[in-house]
């Protein structure tokens, strides 16, 4: 079972410097996605999945 700290897509783990206290996060270098892209997941991603949900956008014309 996922836990807040996976990926809720893969369950790959996820290190979000943003919740560790760091000011920023490396999500925040990558391109912005809105968040009705992100679809049902309501937690950060891992880098793949948001890669790959950021490729299924632009492939949709989003």
């Amino acid at each position: 079972m996922a836990t807040p700290a996976d990926c809720p897509r893969c369950g790959a783990p996820v290190s979000c410097g943003h919740a560790q206290g760091a000011a920023r996060c490396w999500c925040y270098t990558a391109p912005h996605l809105p968040r009705e892209q992100l679809g049902e997941y309501d937690r950060c991603l891992c880098p793949a999945c948001l890669s790959a949900a950021q490729a299924a956008a632009i492939r949709n014309g989003r």
